[in-house]
């Protein structure tokens, strides 16, 4: 009882250092990194990711699992992958600052043709095994353990460790990307990528289980159907004065489903045992290191029909398909100009969103450029297919059809009183309609950022884009991945305007028509409720195949939207009450 009780004060020693990223003494993150797209990290990425060992015969072998570094002298994988042990330690070890699964501990330094050299990876006795109290074999829930090694970890560029602890503890973990990293089963190299977490409804639908999956568990949806080894770490981004500073761990990779050609993700809450130990429960960390589980509730998603705003259907935000089905992004709105207007503008067009059924939001300088002249004539609504006219209707083999687009003849452009056409700082504009648009299945408003947004950060989000691409002719949808203000100045410098701009990596290389809304996704009780106004695309830059683009972030503009705008919807406790 004597050694578990230093056990728990050296660990608690150890939150306490390594909360937040304090002094990037834990998590390091460097921007550049974020968002490439390369599946293969570089030697110094992710440098808290090792791999356990099992001494089987004369040598040790890899047991397709991967380590996470907590402390100096800790490290966190699943239960599942220390049973085989049996609680004999002798026979457990693990690599740290290990990259490339072919190098030796017996290897100091590995070069190159070229001359470069990473050194070699260091293995590590294991001194004591702690599996959490309740993992459950059977369920797989609470599937943690931590590893107590004989030998302090001596922090070097390619050894460090994970922060623990979040500066801005999350809501809900559904609904949201994140970064993992950790060993696969196809590469040498160690990986990385993103994933979406999904509603758990969902995720049994999807994953096609009988069940859903345990209580302190919850899925996701990888971007690439790479198959990880256990313990992978899933990770958040601690945000300081507006920039990336840190990683924090989310969950540890417990489970990989392969339905067909459909991988889902499985992954240990670590949360709950995260949350006891800060509050002071010693007694349960005495007593097995984890606290007890919490609970979550489920509530049903708002259908089609029902929905008021910023319609969300999971199966739909996943598919990153040529194009956006009509029933997606249903607030498009495609503005048409007379007397040439059009050709004024970059790419020959404008797009806008829905905000209530009388008002458009857009940029200003699609309206007011350097001749002082707003030539819009009005607005098209429910546009799916550009190269279709407004009234036409469009079609399939089976007999269901499109519906046709509305066009709205504007009423009044009230523009942004300190917009500049020359900078375009504050570039905005509330377009009034002369009726009310209609509500149907391809038409309706966004929701407008709710009051708990008012203060989130922006940086290093993943949110949605779609809009109407300049060289296809139906509407188009991509994640974007946003950056901070200083990287994007730095790299991207024409593309700010202001403080109130977002800057962000598409993850599809369309170049869409300006105007295009950036949107977030509302979570409550763990299931994504609606799609929420974000920004305002302004401009974008392709360079080295990818496009980055610049948004208008809304918030700042929200008094002067709503003094212009009439029945805007904002969504505060998810979905309304159905009668």
């Amino acid at each position: 009882m004597r050694s578990l009780g230093k056990l728990v004060l050296l660990l608690l020693a150890t939150l306490l250092s390594a909360t937040a990223g304090e002094e990037q003494q834990c998590g390091n993150l460097d921007e550049r990194l974020l968002f490439s797209r390369d599946t293969s990290t570089e030697p110094a990425e992710y440098p808290w990711m090792g791999i356990l060992f099992h001494l089987r015969g004369a040598s040790f072998e890899n047991t397709g699992c991967s380590v996470v570094i907590l402390a100096e002298f800790h490290v966190l994988t699943t239960a599942s992958c220390v049973r085989r042990f049996n609680n004999r330690t002798e026979t457990a070890a693990v690599r740290l600052g290990i990259w490339n699964e072919t190098h030796t501990p017996d290897e100091e330094y590995i070069c190159n043709a070229k001359g470069f050299c990473v050194p070699g990876p260091v293995q590590h006795s294991v001194a004591e095994i702690k599996v959490h109290p309740q993992a459950d074999k059977d369920t797989g829930d609470n599937d943690l353990a931590i590893l107590r090694l004989t030998e302090r970890i001596k922090w070097t560029t390619y050894k460090r460790p994970l922060c623990l602890e979040p500066i801005s503890p999350l809501k809900s973990l559904i609904g949201r990307n994140f970064h993992f990293g950790g060993f696969e089963q196809s590469n040498f190299i160690k990986g990385k990528g993103l994933t979406y977490t999904l509603s758990r409804e969902y995720c049994t639908k999807i994953s096609e289980a009988s069940s859903a999956r345990p209580e302190n568990q919850f899925c996701a949806y990888p971007v690439k159907r790479t198959k990880f080894y256990e313990g992978a770490a899933l990770m958040g981004i601690n945000i300081v004065n507006e920039v990336p500073k840190s990683f924090y761990l989310v969950g540890l990779l417990s489970e990989v489903v392969v339905v067909r050609q459909t991988t889902v993700f499985g992954f240990q809450d670590v949360a709950p045992w995260r949350i006891d130990f800060q509050t002071g429960l010693q007694m349960q960390l005495l007593l097995g290191l984890f606290c007890v589980t919490l609970g979550t509730s489920l509530v049903n998603s708002e259908n089609l029909q029902e929905s008021k705003c910023g319609y969300i259907n999971e199966e739909q935000l996943l598919k990153q398909n040529e194009f956006a089905v009509p029933t997606e992004h249903q607030w498009l709105a495609r503005i048409t100009y007379e007397n040439g207007h059009e050709a004024k503008l970059p790419n020959d067009g404008c797009l806008g969103v829905l905000i209530s059924k009388r008002n458009v939001l857009a940029p200003a300088h699609c309206f007011v450029q350097y001749d002082g002249q707003a030539d819009a004539y009005s607005v098209q609504l429910g546009v799916w297919n550009k190269s279709s006219n407004a009234h036409e209707v469009s079609c399939d083999k089976d007999g269901y059809c499109v519906l046709p687009a509305q066009d709205i003849p504007l009423a009044e452009i009230a523009v942004h009183p300190e917009y500049d056409p020359l900078t375009l700082k504050h570039s905005l504009a509330v377009l009034t309609l002369q009726r009310a648009a209609k509500m149907t299945p391809t038409v309706m408003p966004i929701c407008m950022p709710p009051p708990s947004m008012a203060k989130e950060t922006l940086v290093g989000q993943m949110f949605v884009v779609a809009g109407l691409p300049i060289k296809d002719p139906l509407k188009h949808k991509t994640w974007v991945n946003t950056i901070s203000l200083p990287y994007c100045q730095k790299e991207y410098s024409s593309l700010i305007t202001s403080s109130t701009t977002v800057c962000g990596y598409q993850d599809r290389t369309k170049t869409y028509y300006q105007g295009a809304p950036l949107v977030g996704i509302q979570v409550e009780s763990n299931v994504p409720q609606n799609f929420y106004l974000v920004g305002l695309l302004i401009d974008s830059k392709n360079k080295n195949e990818r496009i980055v683009s610049s948004f208008l972030d809304v918030r700042p503009y929200l008094n002067f939207i709503k003094l212009n705008t009439e029945s805007l919807i904002v969504r505060n406790n998810g979905p309304q009450p159905r009668k």
